[in-house]
């Protein structure tokens, strides 16, 4: 608990200092928080907070934050993000899980996704102004990126990003050239550094 709030501390750019208790530091957040105008606080992993805890750690930290979202001088918004095991975290605290809205993000599909994901790459692609030879234009290609990310849209884009910072900075002015090769007959996409191999939705062949 007192490694998260010192962390929001350091983010705010007002580092705690000395030994402190998570009630004081748990003000001592709200004060920044109003001070710096931050209407909202962004927990990423959240999972990670009670995996390994006790019920008597994991509690006062639910706590902690169900308190800040009902300050009554400066109520903060709170974003939380896990993996499905915060469920079981979230639902030791009913209070807190009524004040969350609850959304689940399910694994990318073709069919339900492909689109977003086509139309995402290319927006990446034109900022770093490099040309598409027609990746993206290709249902094999943007499926196989798809099962390649387990169907998570992050990953896919992660993939992307490192692709386009290669082919900056190799001066390439098309991302298809060198860095991401087209789906061959064998269903395998690789990059330039045969790091990165991902089978082809179907594909019982090895590369």
């Amino acid at each position: 608990m007192k490694e998260t709030l010192n962390a929001i501390l350091r983010e705010l750019g007002h580092p705690a200092r000395g030994r402190r208790d998570e009630d004081y530091l748990s003000d001592l957040v709200i004060n920044y928080l109003r001070e710096c105008g931050v209407a909202a606080v962004h927990l990423d992993e959240v999972q990670d907070s009670g995996r390994y805890k006790t019920k008597d750690s994991v509690d006062p930290f639910l706590k902690i934050f169900r308190n800040m979202l009902q300050h009554k001088e400066w109520p903060v918004c709170l974003i939380m993000t896990a993996t499905p095991e915060d469920r079981e975290l979230l639902n030791r605290d009913k209070t807190l899980l009524r004040r969350l809205r609850p959304m689940e993000m399910r694994p990318m599909t073709f069919k339900d996704d492909g689109k977003a994901l086509r139309e995402t790459l290319g927006k990446l692609f034109e900022d770093a102004d490099l040309t598409d030879p027609g990746m993206l234009s290709m249902d094999e290609f943007v499926g196989i990126l798809i099962h390649a990310s387990a169907g998570r849209f992050g990953v896919a884009v992660e993939m992307s990003i490192e692709a386009i910072g290669e082919c900056l900075a190799e001066g390439e002015k098309e991302i298809g050239r060198g860095i991401l090769q087209m789906p061959t007959k064998c269903g395998w996409i690789a990059t330039k550094s045969s790091i990165h191999l991902s089978r082809k939705i179907g594909s019982s062949s090895t590369p």
